[in-house]
């Protein structure tokens, strides 16, 4: 990936370091659960989020974005909600070659077999396996289709994305209702 994109690790979480100043400005961190809610297109659920108060020079998320979890191993584009998000090394922004879509890149990264397989042989760690940024920069890319077909298949996979969790809380919903009808049948009893 070396040759087809930019990556760039988040700030050391450690090293930022909080402020009392009033004027500071405050900024949310990105998490696992901001970026799974913009993979499934969930960002009306709610999230805690965990503040900062900082001076520091830190590295902000941009909506449309595509940020991967060097924990997960899992990618998403970053929603309008979570625009100018403070992301850390658990997270790496990639910017891809005008060439490639971002939609597509995503698809490989994150249900491509060969490109799950390669970033999977050079895991690191032994309880905590992760990947690091050396790995993902020698991840080679499959042979790419044209932009405009990069774009409809990158465009296809998050909708089916977005169709699934649609149909996953549906589901939720009706077993909610279900239940609460139960309860009232048991509660006549």
């Amino acid at each position: 990936m070396k040759k087809h994109t930019t990556l760039q690790a988040g700030n050391p979480q450690t090293r930022i370091k909080k402020s009392l100043e009033k004027s500071a400005p405050i900024y949310h961190f990105y998490s696992q659960e901001h970026l799974e809610a913009d993979l499934y297109s969930n960002t009306d659920q709610k999230i805690n989020n965990k503040l900062i108060r900082t001076l520091d020079n830190v590295l902000l998320l941009s909506e449309g974005d595509l940020v991967y979890s060097m924990i997960s191993g899992q990618g998403a584009l970053v929603s309008k909600e979570h625009d100018h998000y403070l992301f850390t090394q658990n997270f790496v922004k990639i910017e891809p070659q005008e060439s490639i879509s971002k939609k597509y890149l995503l698809y490989l990264l994150n249900e491509s077999r060969k490109v799950k397989k390669q970033i999977e042989l050079n895991l690191q760690g032994s309880l905590v396996r992760k990947v690091t940024i050396s790995v993902l920069k020698e991840v080679v890319l499959p042979p790419l289709p044209n932009f405009e077909k990069q774009e409809l298949l990158g465009s296809l996979y998050l909708n089916q994305l977005r169709l699934e969790s649609l149909k996953k809380r549906k589901l939720g919903q009706e077993h909610l209702l279900m239940m609460e009808k139960l309860k009232g049948i048991i509660d006549e009893i």
